[in-house]
């Protein structure tokens, strides 16, 4: 695929893909080169997964469809958005928590609650979760608070350049840890300061910084 080549030569991470906005299935095998080319190419590829309320419940972009495409392609640096698959938390828990797949958690908490919110994200790989932001639905601020409230911490190698802005933010269950809402507020005031587009922080991630180590998370 040409375009995808341009997309890499200009330094991009990755590309965002919207099932519904886009009327696709991600299955579907018409894509199945695309895909390929992607995972040989290393780009991002972050997709909407789940429903979305501004359209029929279709099941586009379910969890079964991403089992289905990443046992196709194991290498793809495929992120599920929204903790998985927006309103279809019942389905993640049931096909994808706890499996090396990356999940960011955009627009997702404030409907989990926090006890199945935090059941969510101690029970998945820690270093599969990844923070991101849905602006303008949910702000990025609230987020971080909402995960300093269950007792999570982010992983100061993470930010250990002191660069934290569009940065892929792994989250860690060091319960133990100090400095968090220092931590949290530089965090918050430097993600409200951005006003950015969905996904943003993972978007400005290098694809090596969400690439990592394949078999720990796909």
């Amino acid at each position: 695929m040409g375009k995808a080549q341009l997309v890499a030569q200009a330094g991009l991470p990755g590309i965002k893909l919207h099932p519904y906005y886009q009327d696709f299935e991600l299955d579907d095998p018409a894509l199945f080169h695309f895909f390929r080319v992607l995972e040989q190419i290393g780009l991002l590829v972050v997709c909407h997964t789940g429903f979305d309320f501004a359209f029929p419940r279709d099941r586009r972009a379910d969890p079964v469809r991403i089992v289905r495409l990443l046992d196709k392609f194991p290498n793809l640096k495929f992120v599920a958005t929204h903790t998985g698959a927006w309103d279809d938390w019942d389905e993640v828990e049931r096909h994808l928590l706890g499996k090396p797949v990356y999940m960011e958690i955009s627009m997702s908490l404030e409907q989990l609650g926090p006890q199945r919110g935090r059941e969510f994200l101690t029970a998945h790989p820690p270093e599969c979760i990844l923070f991101g932001t849905d602006s303008p639905w949910t702000s990025q601020a609230e987020t971080l608070r909402l995960a300093e409230r269950w007792i999570l911490v982010w992983n100061a190698s993470a930010i250990s350049s002191g660069k934290t802005r569009g940065r892929c933010l792994v989250l860690s269950r060091d319960n133990s840890a100090s400095g968090l809402p220092a931590l949290a507020q530089e965090l918050a005031i430097r993600a409200d300061d951005w006003n950015g587009s969905p996904e943003l922080d993972i978007m400005g991630a290098t694809p090596a910084a969400v690439g990592g180590d394949r078999r720990r998370c796909r």
